[in-house]
């Protein structure tokens, strides 16, 4: 499902118009309507009207910039199930954007090498891949730790270019040339981290307003 489509709501049959993209988003909401409808009856149109309304949570598919070519979206992702929706969640709200997908291992769940091959398979959809080394190498034993530059190997076989960056700022140096290479499609960028992603996120903000201004 993607936001602006519609959703029927069971309990009442309106078409909700919810701002929030994404079927695992739908899923919550719905499950919390019906809550809500358990609580106060009575107030189900209010109900419906919050959730139409409801602009969503902070880092969670949080809209950093938009204009006609480019969108910078942030989002709390950190494990294959989480970076699968949410991808898939951008792709089918903005489907005339081209979409780049950032991920810095950041939790004890993505240090692990538990999903090394799940990993590889969560970024379907995206044109371009970039992925920084673990955050903090020393969170888990070597034998048991994600490796970053197989995981880009495998993104690459799963049909994404994909992109190592030793560090936050080696992205940031690598993505003018990918936006180069991408000049005349719409562009997504898609920054998926649980923590500070080495402070990119404006910086990512003010190239891709430079790159507009400049157009």
């Amino acid at each position: 499902m993607k936001a602006g489509k519609g959703l029927t709501e069971s309990i009442s049959g309106r078409q909700l118009h919810p701002s929030l993209m994404g079927a695992h988003n739908y899923r919550n909401a719905e499950a919390a309507i019906h809550v809500a409808k358990d609580i106060a009856p009575d107030k189900i149109q209010e109900i419906l009207a919050a959730f139409e309304s409801f602009p969503g949570v902070r880092r969670r598919q949080d809209i950093l910039y938009k204009s006609e070519n480019f969108l910078v979206i942030e989002d709390f992702a950190h494990h294959p199930v989480a970076i699968e929706e949410t991808v898939r969640a951008v792709r089918s709200a903005y489907p005339d954007f081209a979409l780049v997908s950032m991920f810095e291992p950041r939790s004890a769940t993505s240090h692990s090498n538990t999903f090394q091959k799940d990993f590889a398979r969560s970024f379907k959809g995206s044109k371009h891949v970039f992925v920084a080394e673990l955050f903090n190498r020393n969170k888990v034993e070597k034998k048991k730790r994600l490796d970053v530059k197989k995981l880009v190997a495998d993104i690459e076989k799963a049909g994404s270019k994909g992109h190592y960056a030793k560090t936050p700022d080696e992205i940031l140096k690598k993505l003018p040339g990918v936006l180069k290479k991408m000049e005349n499609k719409k562009t997504a960028i898609l920054v998926m981290s649980n923590g500070a992603f080495g402070g990119i996120y404006n910086k990512i903000v003010e190239l891709v307003r430079e790159k507009d201004e400049s157009n």
